[in-house]
């Protein structure tokens, strides 16, 4: 049986620390990443939340708004009266749509113009 030199020991030994700190290097980056979609997601949810609140306040707002129950300064009176007017138009078209589709089986919306296709390039005639 040959005997190992000690070059080659050490070589096997750095390869096995190598190996290690390799695996050990993986599960750092796993924890690293779990907890990256972690933040990430409770950032989401965050986000969502605010969005959520930020739309339940304008509806109370609104709401004690058109009621006379909050004073409003001029933007935001502007704002009521643009909410007013949109929601409005709103349910006019849906009580107009709604007939129309039922008289007709057609949706009242119209399609928007197909746009045209770039013109291709011809490919050069083939010479006999």
């Amino acid at each position: 049986m040959p005997t190992t030199t000690r070059a080659e020991e050490l070589k096997k030994q750095v390869n096995v620390l190598w190996k290690q700190a390799v695996g050990q290097l993986e599960e750092v980056k796993d924890a690293v990443l779990k907890r990256t979609d972690r933040f990430d997601a409770e950032l989401h949810w965050l986000k969502v939340e605010r969005d959520r609140l930020l739309k339940l306040l304008g509806e109370q707002t609104h709401k004690l708004a058109t009621q006379g129950k909050l004073p409003m300064p001029a933007l935001v009176k502007t704002t009521v009266d643009r909410i007013d007017d949109v929601v409005g138009r709103l349910v006019a078209k849906q009580s107009n749509g709604a007939g129309s589709r039922k008289r007709s089986g057609k949706s009242a919306a119209k399609k928007a113009p197909r746009r045209k296709s770039p013109a291709r390039k011809k490919a050069p005639a083939a010479v006999n």
